[in-house]
């Protein structure tokens, strides 16, 4: 199941990279200077922006339950005799 989790976590950051990045290419050209260079950085800051914020974000989110405490170790089993 986790892998499962995963690979759709995968899928949704491909689509949405990959619909985000060439969108802000257009924006950069149609800066006054409008030059390839300004398209290619705001792609390249984007395309570096959203793991970063996504990796930030993953870390300060509150866990969604305590990990399990430590059960403590079985006790040994003495059988006493009676001479």
């Amino acid at each position: 199941m986790a892998g499962g989790i995963l690979q759709m976590a995968q899928r949704i950051a491909a689509a949405v990279a990959v619909s985000a990045v060439p969108g802000s290419y257009p924006r950069g050209t149609s800066a006054p200077a409008g030059a390839p260079r300004t398209a290619f950085a705001h792609a390249t800051v984007l395309g570096a922006g959203l793991p970063a914020a996504a990796a930030v974000l993953s870390l300060l989110r509150p866990r969604l339950s305590a990990p399990p405490a430590p059960r403590p170790p079985p006790r040994a089993r003495t059988s006493r005799h009676r001479s």
